[in-house]
């Protein structure tokens, strides 16, 4: 899966119908979904980068295509606070469920795909490359 940003259609699809209505109700002065999603994909993205094998996209807020629903299970649950719905047991749950994913990734247990990576590669991996020293040669070279 390709690493993508998440967007406002994404996370009022993830809402119920009493959830949504009970948003589009809201008077916002400022509308928080912007900033919202904004933060909830810099959560996945520093636990991504603690992981230590993902590389990262160059676009700011993107994330990797196998985090998504996992990322909006985490904003869903902090826009229901916002507006005042009560959060039933289920969202709960995801919202836990979501934390211990991206705890996970964080701790190198999981290794989301890396930027770039094609659809058949294996998730994880190095980063950086290494590389390979022959101390004949740089014995030689030291007597230049």
């Amino acid at each position: 899966m390709a690493w993508r940003t998440l967007t406002r259609d994404d996370l009022i699809a993830k809402l119920s119908e009493t959830e949504s209505s009970a948003f589009s109700k809201k008077a916002w002065a400022l509308d928080p979904i912007p900033p919202l999603l904004a933060m909830t994909c810099d959560y996945v993205r520093d636990a991504c980068r603690s992981n230590g094998n993902v590389r990262l996209s160059p676009v700011e807020h993107s994330i990797p295509g196998g985090c998504v629903t996992k990322a909006l299970d985490y904003a869903v649950f902090d826009l229901l606070k916002r507006i005042g719905v009560p959060v039933g047991k289920d969202r709960e749950k995801a919202r836990d469920r979501a934390e211990e994913y991206f705890d996970r990734i964080a701790e190198g247990k999981i290794n989301p795909e890396s930027y770039g990576a094609s659809d058949t590669a294996q998730s994880g991996g190095p980063a950086v490359s290494l590389v390979t020293t022959y101390p004949d040669r740089v014995a030689h070279m030291e007597g230049l």
